[in-house]
């Protein structure tokens, strides 16, 4: 879990389905289209392109993801530095505050 001083996500009208297939172990399957649909997802995936944003405290790194059933995930890194190609495991972070949501961590031996 992060020791950020990020907000906690929040659960909205937009979000509220979001977020319940996020607890039930599910990914949108296409995030800006208007007809969504779901995927499982085993959480596995590999590193397509990575980009930091250093206005923020500590930086954040941001990552793209295509994950083992093909869907894209755009979400954060956390942990040890990544490279394009390198595998990743999907890990579910909250504080408490707000809701779970997805990010990515290197993969380690015990990960796979």
């Amino acid at each position: 879990m992060s020791t950020s001083t990020r907000a906690p996500a929040r659960r909205d009208e937009m979000t509220a389905e979001w977020f319940d297939g996020l607890r039930a172990g599910r990914l949108l399957d296409v995030c800006g289209a208007t007809d969504l649909g779901w995927a499982e997802a085993s959480g596995h995936g590999s590193v397509l392109a990575l980009a930091a944003d250093h206005s923020t405290r500590p930086v954040t790194r941001l990552v793209i993801v295509e994950l083992a059933e093909g869907p894209w995930l755009i979400t954060r890194l956390e942990g040890t530095l990544v490279q394009r190609g390198e595998d990743v495991v999907v890990r579910y972070v909250g504080d408490g505050e707000g809701e779970a949501y997805p990010v990515v961590t290197a993969v380690h031996r015990n990960d796979t």
